[in-house]
C-alpha cells in the first residue's frame, strides 16, 4: 500500500507513465492484497507444526541451490 501512494505521489508531481502501466496498476495493487487474504487462509488452516516444517524447507532448498549451482 506504501509503494501505490508513492506512485499517486509522482503522478500529482507532474510524472507521466504510459497507458500500460497504468492498466497494469489495476491489477498489481489488488493481487498482493489477495495473495494476504489466501495466504492467512492457508495458515488457519494448516496445523503450526507441520506449517513451520513447510517453511523451513525453502531456506534449505534454497542453501542447496546455493551450494551446488553457484
Amino acid at each position: 500500500m506504501v509503494d501505490s501512494s508513492r506512485v499517486v505521489t509522482y503522478l500529482s508531481g507532474g510524472l507521466r507513465l504510459e497507458p500500460q502501466f497504468l492498466w497494469g496498476l489495476l491489477v498489481f495493487v489488488p493481487v498482493p492484497l489477495l495473495g494476504v487474504a489466501i495466504g492467512r487462509r492457508m495458515v488457519d488452516r494448516i496445523p503450526q507444526d507441520k506449517f513451520r516444517k513447510v517453511i523451513s524447507a525453502f531456506p534449505l532448498l534454497a542453501g542447496l541451490k546455493l551450494a551446488l549451482f553457484p
